[in-house]
């Protein structure tokens, strides 16, 4: 991510909040849905121990080449990105350098990034599938923007406070009465009061207005105390840069985790009249998922390689890769996509009791909702 030169700052004595209805977190990544707001770009998990994943078959070079041909004709798959090309998409590209969605008979497309929700890109019906978050997914809902989440891609989520660590902030409680780089999201905002809350402090705090890399600017050069974001992507940044940051979880707080800080969607009107490409395609993701878990040099080099403009560093595309790989996208079966209901259900339970979902009216979420609606995953190996 581009760091920009420091804004001047705008300093607001945050003391009650009036939470506003965001896009998704999700860069990995993912910032996009934050800095948009979408999250910045920036995960579900079947269970809290994971197992480790099994040996992923390691395609020879030539895979691509000698993939088997399908029978019919290819099904047209439109697939719009939350960010520009990075590590949340790697399975996706994995899976199209291999030609293992031509295998499946899905005729992948990857659009460029448009700056949009992938929610909306594909409710417009400019696109059938995307990256994105639960939170996304929840709004859509509410919206009547009919997509479904078919791989949970990351289990473990990696969004929550970062902190220098030689600030020496190591519990929320610590966070009382300090600066935030605030990306302008209500949902965030409500979830670090509440962790503060939960661990003893009064929830009080200085909120600079920033979006984008100038939080991370600003953060680094001790403007501001603490802000909100990746710590897969963005920690290894900072370890690279001489300035490590500190992560505080959501969850270790009382807060409830997002499920999916990334995941992949399709849209409903394509489940109903594709139903065997929406299986073919999920799987063909799954596998492309799933070998970077045995293989994340080889499946980050990949992502350069498939995404010469988007201009990755190849250093921090694969320590990123081999963090999420390692750590945060395994399930409980010990490969990927598997969605734990409950905790998206507790999520969701979350979001409609503090008033954090509204639609496009504003009017705000009051009922609760049923997440099996929004997430499926029979459509897994």
């Amino acid at each position: 991510m581009r760091i920009s030169s420091q804004p001047h700052l705008k300093i607001n004595k945050h003391l009650a909040v009036t939470p506003k209805a965001t896009k998704g977190r999700g860069r990995a990544l993912t910032l996009a849905a934050l800095a948009a707001l979408a999250l910045g770009l920036g995960a579900c998990a079947p269970a809290d121990t994971t197992q480790p994943a099994p040996s992923a078959e390691k395609p020879a070079p030539s895979a691509e080449k000698t993939a088997a041909t399908p029978a019919g004709p290819l099904t047209p798959v439109r697939f719009t990105m939350s960010w520009t090309a990075n590590n949340n998409q790697t399975g996706v590209f994995v899976a199209k350098h291999f030609g293992w969605y031509k295998e499946a008979g899905i005729d992948l497309k990857v659009l460029p990034y448009s700056g949009q929700r992938p929610t909306e890109v594909i409710n417009a019906g400019a696109a059938d599938a995307g990256d994105t978050n639960t939170e996304a997914v929840l709004n859509a809902a509410i919206n009547h923007q009919n997509v479904v989440m078919v791989h949970n891609t990351q289990q473990k989520p990696s969004y929550g406070v970062l902190t220098l660590e030689s600030a020496n902030l190591q519990h929320a409680k610590d966070l009382d009465g300090k600066k935030y780089a605030d990306w302008g999201s209500g949902t965030i905002r409500q979830m670090v009061t509440d962790m503060i809350k939960n661990d003893g402090g009064t929830g009080n705090f200085e909120s600079v207005n920033l979006a984008g890399p100038d939080a991370y600017t600003a953060l680094n050069e001790g403007q501001v105390d603490f802000t909100t974001g990746f710590m897969t992507v963005e920690g290894e940044r900072a370890k690279l840069a001489g300035h490590p940051y500190r992560y505080l979880p959501f969850e270790d707080f009382g807060v409830p985790a997002n499920p999916a800080d990334i995941g992949i969607v399709l849209s409903q009107k394509f489940i109903d009249e594709h139903s065997d490409a929406a299986r073919a395609f999920t799987q063909a993701t799954q596998r492309g998922y799933d070998w970077a878990l045995k293989n994340p040099e080889e499946a980050a080099k990949i992502l350069v390689d498939e995404n010469p403009d988007a201009k990755l560093d190849l250093d921090l595309t694969i320590r990123t890769q081999k963090q999420l790989s390692g750590t945060y996208w395994p399930d409980a079966q010990g490969v990927t996509g598997h969605a734990n209901l409950e905790k998206w259900q507790a999520y969701a339970d979350y979001m409609v009791e503090k008033g954090l979902l509204k639609d496009a009216t504003g009017k705000v979420q009051s009922e609760k909702l049923d997440v099996k609606t929004l997430v499926r995953n029979d459509f897994l190996q």
